[in-house]
């Protein structure tokens, strides 16, 4: 699973907007495929994909903190709680 993971983000990484927006055009159906397309490629642009599975503590708490604030979660977690760094680590630097 964590290979998958890593393989995964390499992947959006580099592939272009459209032929990811046609890989993931079955999970969103009411989203023509070429706004999709330019979504992905925005959030590209924006560099809001990570290139590494490992979810850092401070974005996570930036997160924790947005759901909070939104209503979405009464309380934000604690990340040692949530997140084990070391399969993501693994896979960060094992190769593909």
């Amino acid at each position: 699973m964590r290979d998958a993971a890593k393989t995964s983000l390499a992947w959006v990484a580099t592939a272009p907007a459209d032929e990811i927006a046609a890989t993931v055009a079955p999970f969103f159906p009411d989203i023509p495929r070429d706004r999709a397309a330019c979504i992905i490629q925005r959030h590209r642009d924006l560099n809001l994909w990570a290139r590494s599975p490992v979810i850092p503590e401070e974005g996570f708490r930036r997160l924790a903190a947005a759901m909070q604030s939104g209503g979405v979660i009464d309380a934000a977690p604690d990340w040692s709680d949530c997140v084990d760094v070391s399969l993501a680590a693994a896979a960060s630097s094992a190769n593909p």
